[in-house]
């Protein structure tokens, strides 16, 4: 059963279109320890449940096109998405407005117990019926990272470009996806991380992609993010649907 902690507000509505082919998201609301969380659902996903991934933006939120994307490809791939906003209005607006790199990482670090909380939240809701992965992007997998360290984790893990600093325990099965020409967390950085994950036992693999900023992930049409999205989801599927 679940506690009254995530008890599910359950207040569906339709949104408007956020994309050029004008597929419209589904909204839940989920309550969690810090307040509500708002998740959105691509409205074409299949009746029965099917393994869910949260998926966990950068930054600058799940506005982009390129979120419906991926959300695309993965219901494709037989997943069910949840695009989790872990990050509030006010979140959103003091990362841009902050003046160096340094501010947000201070911000973001005196934020990362509520984002946390609030993953684990939606992720309790969705585990009572069926499989959980993580997908976290940029700051969004420094957040999957660290929520999946915990008394329940998911059942698997995709970090692109983020999520380096989580040392402390065993992670799930991994993917690494990693632009070589990151300069927000280079190259050796992932595959130092690759190394210290399999120095503890875990499983770990590591996609490093020629010619890729820290955002080619997540550009709009980009076929080199359509590449690294579809490895994504069949790795999800590897797990998640044994």
């Amino acid at each position: 059963m679940k506690s009254l902690l995530i008890l599910p507000l359950l207040l569906f509505a339709f949104a408007l279109p956020l994309v050029a082919d004008e597929r419209p998201r589904r909204i839940m609301t989920i309550a969690a320890a810090y307040g509500p969380v708002r998740v959105e659902m691509p409205d074409v996903q299949r009746p029965t449940a099917r393994p869910a991934i949260i998926v966990l933006s950068g930054s600058k939120g799940l506005a982009s096109p390129a979120y419906d994307e991926i959300a695309s490809r993965f219901v494709t791939a037989g997943l069910d998405v949840f695009l989790v906003h872990f990050l509030s209005a006010a979140d959103l607006q003091v990362l841009e407005e902050a003046e160096d790199a340094a501010s947000r990482k201070r911000y973001s670090a005196a934020q990362m117990p509520r984002w946390i909380a609030s993953v684990r939240a939606v992720a309790a809701y969705l585990r009572a019926d069926r499989p959980v992965g993580l997908l976290g992007i940029s700051l969004g997998a420094n957040v999957a990272a660290a929520s999946a360290q915990g008394d329940d984790p998911p059942g698997a893990l995709v970090l692109v470009d983020g999520g380096v600093g989580a040392t402390s325990a065993r992670l799930p099965p991994l993917l690494l996806v990693w632009g070589r020409d990151d300069r927000v967390f280079p190259p050796a950085t992932a595959r130092a991380f690759e190394q210290a994950v399999a120095a503890r036992g875990g499983a770990v693999r590591l996609d490093m992609h020629t010619g890729a900023a820290h955002d080619f992930f997540i550009r709009p049409g980009s076929a080199q993010a359509a590449s690294a999205q579809q490895a994504a989801a069949q790795f999800l599927v590897s797990q998640l649907m044994r």
